[in-house]
């Protein structure tokens, strides 16, 4: 009886045998896009890294950039200040020459009124 039911399980073996084979090869069949999409995606990812490493170096450049820019800025707002601070000493004197010179004028006008009344006194007494 055992010996039946032996060669009852191993009749069943090769259908059984064939039943897994075809599970095996349709779920490798479903893996095979499935892999094919993991396979893309991963390489998306490390398209995506190296982009983000290239942006990353770009940023830090455009940082150093703008440091240095305010910087040259900063610098260029001094030198602004220093030459109106110049300009205004320099109008400052400016001021002062063209008060001395308005009195220097009138004096030299007082003196010419006053040559002018000597040489007419004298002319007059020359007469």
């Amino acid at each position: 009886v055992e010996l039946e039911m032996v060669k009852a399980d191993y009749r069943q073996v090769p259908p059984r045998m064939q039943e897994l084979q075809r599970q095996v090869d349709e779920a490798t069949a479903q893996l095979g896009p499935a892999k094919q999409k993991i396979d893309l995606l991963q390489e998306k990812i490390q398209e995506l890294h190296h982009k983000t490493r290239e942006q990353e170096a770009i940023n830090q450049n455009m940082s150093s950039d703008l440091a240095a820019l305010r910087q040259q800025n900063a610098e260029l707002e001094a030198e602004l200040e220093r030459y109106k601070a110049e300009a205004q000493t320099l109008r400052s004197e400016k001021q002062e020459v063209d008060r001395q010179r308005e009195e220097m004028d009138r004096e030299r006008q007082r003196l010419e009124q006053e040559h002018k009344g000597e040489q007419q006194r004298r002319e007059a007494s020359e007469r």
